[in-house]
This record gives C-alpha cells, sequence and structure tokens, in this order.
C-alpha cells in the first residue's frame, strides 16, 4: 500500500513561486491596459474639429469619426472631412437621444442626433441632399419619425406607432412609446423601450414572443435620456443614460433576464467589445469588464506617447483592425493606442538600471572600439565568425572567402550611422545608430531584412554611444545613449504576430497632369470617376491626360513606415513585372507615413490593370492583390468608329474607283472604236478627195451657177477639213491620232468625230470647190493672171462657174477680191 507524499512547507513555497513567474512571464502578444501608450491626433493633424463625438472603423480599415456636425474619415496618412449643409438635414420629431451612426446594407451612413438625421453616401463620401427621396426610395412615403439599424444593416423607420423595416416593409406595432433602441437576434426583434421594458418579436409572424423588464418604472425614469447596445454571442449589453448618471445592464437572451452591471454618477457614452472584454467610453476614462470572469475594472487615467499622464473624457471608443484602440475625446481629438506594446525599455542617468550596467558598458565601448580607423565606428564578429564594422555611410560585413557587403538606407537602416553591434542568442545582429535601433534579421546565412525602431518604439530621441552594447546571460540587449540606457529582450518582440497583420490597400488620391482629381469633376468633357477616390476602382482617362499619379496607403496605423508594397501594373514599364517598394528601397515612392506614390507617365491609350499588395514583411504576401483599372482613351481620329467609318469610306472609295475605272476602260475601248471609225473615214474622204484632183468642177445645177451652199454642219465641216487637210496629204502614212487632228482643227475631240461621222460619207465636191476657191484666193493676191487663167488653173469649168461660185462664198467677184487686197498691200507699205 502506497502512501501520499505530504506537500510539505517548502515544496508549496517552490510552487508558489514557480506558478508566479510562469504568470508574470510577458508574452506581449497584446498590449495590457496598463502598457498602453496613446498617440494624439487633433486638428492640426487635419481633423475639422478636436471634439469626437462617435468612431467607427470599417470594413476595410478606414476609421471614420463625427465631430460637431462634421464627419471625418482617417486612413493613417491623411484626414479628410464632409460638411453638411441645411439641406441635407431631416427632422426626426421624435427622436431626444444622443450621437448615433448606424451603417447600411445600401452603402449608407446615417448620423443620428437630437430631432436630426443626416444621410451620408458613402460611395460619393458626400451628404445627400434630399433625405426624404431616400425613403422614398424604398417606398416609404411618409414622414419619417426615427430612425434605427439592426445588426444586419437593415434599416427601420418609425411611422406614427409602427416600425417599418424598408425593404420587406414587415411591420411591427409599438405598443409603449417612446422607443429607445432596437436589436437582432436571428429572426427575433428586440424592442427597447423607455421605461425599461424589452419586447421581443418574432419577425416572421410580426408577433410577441415575450417581454423583459431589465428596469423598475421608476429606474427607467431615472435613466431615460439616451441608449447604447451592444450584442454579443449571448446576450446585448445596453447603456442607459440620464442626468450626469448612467447605468450598464445585460440582457441574457437564453434565460430571458436582465441584471446591472455598473452605475455611475457620470455618463457612460459608447462600448465595443475586443479580445473576451467589454470597453467601455465614459467621462473619465473608460471601463473593462471581462466576459468570462465578469471583472469590472475602471481605467481613469491614460498615458500618452510624451509621458504625460491624463484623465480624457472619452465620447466613443472602436478598435481597428490590427487591434490598434482609438479613443474619441470630448476636447483632446482622437487618441490612438498600438495593439502591442513595445518590449523596448529606457532608464535614465539616474536610475539604478543605469548605474548598475555602467561600468560593464564602459569595458564593452573599449573593446568594441579599439584600434579601429578613423572611418570605422565599431566592430563585432559573431558567432558565425563574421565581422561586422559600423561605419558612417551603414554596416559593413565581411565574411570570409567572400565579398564584402554594405547595408544602407536602401535595405532598411533609417539613419546610416552605426554606433554599435551586438548578436542575440537567435543569431540575429543588433545595431544601435546616431537616431534608432535596428533588426538585422539573419536566416540560412543571408541578410533577409532590416526592421527599424525609433520613437514610436519607446527608443529615447538621441544618439547613441560608440560601441556600447551588452548581452546578459538571459539574453537582454542594452545599449547605451547619451542620457539613457535602453534594454530588450529581442525573444519579447513580436515579429511573427507583426507579419500576420493583413493591410488593406486604398487609393486615397489622383494626381492628372499635376491636378487633383475629386469625384464628379469633369476634365475637357472627361470624368475620371464618379465615385469617392477611396472606393475608386476603374479610372477613366483622354489620351492628352496620360500623365498619372496614384496615391496608397496601407491603413498600417501600427508601424506605417515599416510598410512594404507590392505592385505590378501589366502593360506598362517599369511596373510590368512585380516590384517590392518600401520607404527605404522605394526610390522615394514610399513617404516616411507609408503612402505609396505610383508614378505612370505618358502612358499610351489602352487598358492597364494596378494590382497591389500592402504587408508589414518583404517575405510575406498572403492577400490575394488589389486590382484597379485604368482606361486612356484613343483619341477621336483613332476610336474605333472612325476606324469603323475609315474602313467604309476605302471600301466605297476602292468599289467607286473600280466602277469608274471599269466605266472608264469600257469608254475607252469604245472611244478608241470610234477613233479608228473616225479616222478609217477620214481617209476615205481624203481618198476620195484625191481621186477628184484632177477632175473640171463643173456646176451640179442645170442654171450653170454656183451649187446650193450645204447646212451649217457642212460649212463646219469643210472649214475642219480645210484645216486638217494639209495634215491629212503631208502625214498620210504617219500615225495620225484623232486628239492631234483635233488640235489642229481647233476643237474639241468629240465634236471632230460627230463632224466627221455626220458628213464624211457626203459627195466631196463641195470641199474641193472651197478647196480651189481657198487656193485662188491666194492666186489673186500673190499673182497678176487674170481671171481667165485663174479659173482654167483651179479645174473651173468656166470664168463664169468660177466667179459664181467665189462670190457665193465670199460675197464679192475675184476683181473686187484682188482690187481690195492690193489696197490693204499699199496701205500696209505707206504706213511702213
Amino acid at each position: 500500500m502506497t502512501t501520499k507524499p505530504k506537500m510539505t512547507k517548502r515544496t508549496i513555497i517552490c510552487c508558489v513561486i514557480i506558478a508566479l513567474m510562469l504568470f508574470f512571464e510577458p508574452f506581449y502578444t497584446k498590449a495590457n491596459e496598463a502598457d498602453r501608450v496613446f498617440r494624439v491626433y487633433t486638428s492640426s493633424h487635419g481633423m475639422i474639429d478636436n471634439s469626437a463625438q462617435t468612431i467607427s472603423c470599417t470594413t476595410t480599415g478606414r476609421i471614420i469619426l463625427t465631430t460637431l456636425g462634421h464627419v471625418n474619415f482617417f486612413d493613417g496618412v491623411t484626414f479628410t472631412h464632409i460638411d453638411p449643409q441645411p439641406s441635407n438635414v431631416y427632422p426626426l420629431a421624435k427622436y431626444t437621444g444622443y450621437s448615433h451612426v448606424y451603417f447600411d446594407n445600401n452603402q449608407h451612413l446615417w448620423v443620428k442626433d437630437t430631432h436630426r438625421v443626416t444621410c451620408v453616401d458613402l460611395r460619393k463620401e458626400e451628404f445627400i441632399d434630399d433625405v426624404q427621396g431616400v425613403f422614398n426610395s424604398y417606398g416609404i412615403k411618409n414622414k419619417v419619425d426615427d430612425l434605427f439599424a439592426d445588426e444586419t444593416a437593415t434599416v427601420w423607420v418609425v411611422l406614427g406607432d409602427k416600425l417599418v423595416n424598408i425593404h420587406t416593409k414587415c411591420t411591427l406595432k409599438i405598443k409603449r412609446y417612446p422607443l429607445q433602441d432596437i436589436s437582432r437576434f436571428e429572426n427575433r426583434l428586440f424592442l427597447f423601450y423607455n421605461n425599461g421594458d424589452v419586447d421581443v418579436y418574432d419577425i416572421n409572424t410580426k408577433k410577441i414572443l415575450y417581454t423583459i423588464h431589465t428596469l423598475t418604472a421608476e429606474a427607467g425614469k431615472r435613466y431615460n435620456a439616451t441608449s447604447v447596445l451592444c450584442k454579443t454571442e449571448q446576450g446585448i449589453f445596453q447603456i442607459r443614460t440620464g442626468v450626469n448618471k448612467s447605468i450598464l445592464l445585460y440582457l441574457d437572451v437564453k434565460k430571458r433576464s436582465a441584471k446591472t452591471i455598473l452605475q455611475t454618477p457620470y455618463s457612460l457614452n459608447s462600448m465595443v467589445v475586443h479580445d473576451n472584454k467589454l470597453y467601455i467610453a465614459c467621462v473619465e476614462g473608460y471601463w473593462t469588464y471581462n466576459l468570462t470572469t465578469e471583472e469590472t475594472k475602471h481605467h481613469a487615467e491614460i498615458t500618452l506617447d510624451n509621458g504625460q499622464r491624463m484623465v480624457p473624457d472619452i465620447n466613443a471608443l472602436t478598435f481597428d483592425k490590427q487591434g490598434g484602440m482609438w479613443l474619441g475625446s470630448k476636447h483632446r481629438g482622437l487618441l490612438y493606442c498600438k495593439p502591442y506594446a513595445s518590449p523596448i525599455q529606457q532608464y535614465g542617468t539616474n536610475t539604478d538600471f543605469f548605474k548598475r550596467y555602467e561600468s560593464q558598458m564602459a569595458k564593452a565601448i573599449k573593446t568594441n572600439t579599439k584600434n579601429l580607423p578613423p572611418t570605422i565606428t565599431c566592430s563585432f564578429v559573431d558567432s558565425r565568425g563574421w565581422t561586422w564594422q559600423g561605419t558612417y555611410s551603414g554596416i559593413r560585413l565581411m565574411r570570409p572567402n567572400a565579398k564584402t557587403i554594405e547595408y544602407g538606407y536602401k535595405d532598411g537602416l533609417a539613419n546610416e550611422v552605426i554606433r554599435a553591434v551586438i548578436e542575440d542568442n537567435n543569431h540575429n545582429i543588433w545595431v544601435s545608430t546616431s537616431y534608432g535601433i535596428a533588426h538585422i534579421d539573419v536566416k540560412n546565412n543571408k541578410v533577409k531584412h532590416i526592421e527599424y525602431f525609433a520613437g514610436i518604439d519607446n527608443v529615447p530621441d538621441e544618439a547613441f554611444t560608440e560601441g556600447a552594447s551588452l548581452k546578459l546571460a538571459d539574453g537582454t540587449i542594452i545599449f547605451k545613449s547619451l542620457d539613457h540606457m535602453v534594454t530588450f529582450h529581442p525573444d519579447k518582440f513580436h515579429t511573427q504576430a507583426i507579419k500576420q497583420i493583413r493591410l488593406t490597400p486604398q487609393m486615397c488620391k489622383i494626381l492628372m497632369n499635376g491636378h487633383e482629381v475629386h469625384p464628379g469633376e469633369r476634365f475637357n468633357d472627361n470624368v475620371v470617376t464618379d465615385v469617392a477616390i477611396s472606393r475608386t476602382r476603374d479610372m477613366y482617362f483622354n489620351y492628352d491626360q496620360n500623365s498619372i499619379t496614384l496615391m496608397f496607403v496601407s491603413l498600417n496605423y501600427f508601424r506605417p513606415f515599416q510598410t512594404y508594397y507590392r505592385v505590378r501594373v501589366k502593360g506598362c514599364e517599369p511596373y510590368n513585372e512585380w516590384t517590392v517598394l518600401s520607404t527605404y528601397n522605394g526610390r522615394g515612392l514610399v513617404d516616411k507615413k507609408g503612402a505609396l506614390h505610383l508614378p505612370l507617365s505618358g502612358i499610351s491609350p489602352g487598358h492597364y490593370e494596378v494590382e497591389l499588395q500592402a504587408s508589414m514583411s518583404p517575405e510575406y504576401w498572403t492577400e490575394k492583390p488589389y486590382v484597379w483599372h485604368i482606361y486612356v482613351k484613343e483619341p477621336w481620329w483613332r476610336t474605333t468608329i472612325i476606324y469603323v467609318l475609315l474602313g467604309l469610306t476605302l471600301c466605297v472609295l476602292i468599289v467607286g474607283n473600280l466602277m469608274v475605272y471599269n466605266k472608264y476602260i469600257r469608254m475607252r475601248v469604245k472611244w478608241i472604236n470610234v477613233e479608228a471609225q473616225v479616222m478609217k473615214r477620214l481617209k476615205t474622204f481624203v481618198q476620195r478627195c484625191k481621186q477628184h484632183e484632177n477632175s473640171v468642177l463643173e456646176p451640179l445645177n442645170n442654171n450653170g451657177g454656183a451649187d446650193d451652199k450645204g447646212d451649217v454642219g457642212e460649212d463646219m465641216f469643210e472649214q475642219m477639213m480645210l484645216k486638217i487637210m494639209p495634215h491629212l496629204l503631208i502625214d498620210h502614212n504617219e500615225h495620225l491620232s484623232l486628239r492631234r487632228l483635233a488640235e489642229k482643227a481647233e476643237v474639241d475631240e468629240v465634236e471632230l468625230s460627230k463632224m466627221v461621222m455626220a458628213n464624211s460619207h457626203k459627195n466631196p465636191i463641195h470641199f474641193l470647190i472651197s478647196l480651189r476657191l481657198e487656193t485662188s484666193k491666194k492666186m489673186l493676191s500673190e499673182s497678176t493672171m487674170g481671171i481667165p487663167e485663174i479659173a482654167k488653173m483651179c479645174g473651173f469649168v468656166s470664168v463664169n462657174y468660177f466667179i459664181a461660185c467665189f462670190y457665193h462664198r465670199y460675197q464679192c467677184t475675184p476683181i473686187a477680191y484682188r482690187t481690195e487686197q492690193r489696197k490693204n498691200v499699199l496701205k500696209t507699205t505707206r504706213l511702213s
């Protein structure tokens, strides 16, 4: 039989000590409430006002806060705001509570305050002028008295004594009034009334299932100013506020009962659940309520990053996607606490810690800076036998039988003046600089990347001492600056957790040819985007609007300068392949606030896809890339319609030319045939004339006088023949063209053809008479022969016939013609 060993007093003490050691071992996975240090954002940073009424984090990670009448947007780099106009305000006659904001599933943000509500179109990030028009679009024509949104982002409106779902038109009867708030659990809708009762409706049957009494009638009157709800998996928390007092209730949905969690003599303003805790904002800091242990704790004071302690008046609080905590104060603006507390601690010269290691640090300085040239600030040999030398332009790595490598700003060293170097137990390297501490991550005998820690990580804003570095037995590292000892344990850094933080890149600005683009703004009849820049996915530019700069943020509130971007722009150099950019290696494209400025200069018309990822480590790209589309339009003369019109015009011209050419060919062939016929007839006519060359011209009629004159066409033919006959007689054996003959006849080819075709078949006797009369005229002018002799030589049968023909043609006798010619010659001679 075995006996159970007894627990001695010494054993018990050892167990307690071990348990306490395990309990207090810090893992630094999340910031504890006591470790929270807040950064302050005020109107000096871009907020429109320092009084934050409500604060929310969108699904993408952007912070939206309302101030007195305004809506502010914050992306970690820039604050923007929109201002309501009187036309944007819709009266709510029956709402007497304080500020509330609701997001609906139609991308609207409803900002409700006492007796009023405004609606923001989140797609355009602007207030809607006609709120009643929004209600009308859902079929709500009556005046709305109050408005709520449940956890499914469905809007419910109060119309008299009815609560109406604007989408399904589900209508529930309000039995007790006024209605303070609503909440939804599956198909049940909880109606919270002013007197403390809660009616639970079945949405499908529209019937009351049961009623829960959360407060007595007297307590309901004390806490009836406003209500705030926060839903959890098991129930609903409700804050009810009265005059300078508040109560926090919890409604257990399964048990159908309510209990009081907290009562305060001041206002509780809002609440949110995070990491199994309920955080409650109040006028004196904030409260936490552990959902598991049901422990409440008041945090009246907070610590600012400058070391100041303060009691803030908190109107609202929320947590971002990274786990950072945001407080909206009444007068001090926006307060932000990082999700992870820095493991770096600093101790001043008057502290015991500083004095304890001062002598050891002096020895380390002497060792690390002994016999160094002026250009080397410190030297350290690590466990691998690698020598790390600090310089004024970075850190130099010298390995046996390998090339020397230098690391500087482009590799992640924000400050290149190296002061001290030390190796940790994981064989990574830590260096101190003139400003900040750097962690050199070494994996597989290669430097992977460099992380930098500065003022926001609790590093003092002062230069470190050359060679001043120590590593204690437990792995703790100590650096000495001018007035501090800075210590940390490398294992306490949340490197792996940081790598797992998901960042959401978001576009925040578009610059086109140097001008900032605003939604709906026209540039040369072109609208780049008609929605808010943060929601833009497609951008349209004219062909001459092709110098573009896109600005992106990563919504990295925790460590904005530790943002890495991976970008690719398909079809655009130099980003046609994946490129990793950061503050240090981004060639100035990533600023110190972590914003990416992506220039796309002189891009040609076409379609481009901008693919972008953001991460806190250059090695982890687990998120799917976000895509933006850029469309650069072709110039009007290169658009598809112009190409179609040009193509059609070209086709018409080709077809027309073919038709004209075909017609021309046919006409040409026809004309060649006509020309051949005309030339043949002319030659025939000439031959016929030659046959009568020696014949005596006799009158064709019986009276012995001149023959009747032919018609006008025949006379014109004779005149034409007189002009071309010499050429026909001379060149009858040569190739004569119709065009050449037309030029000699001083008529066009068509006219010549017509006259030839109409007269060439006629008797040539009239033409011979005209031809011989022309010869007689020349003889009368140039010779002294008598009339009978000339008549005989010209082939006229008698002198009388010659005189008759001459007179018939020239309206004068041959003697009169000769006399007139002689007078003209004598007159010309005298004038000469």
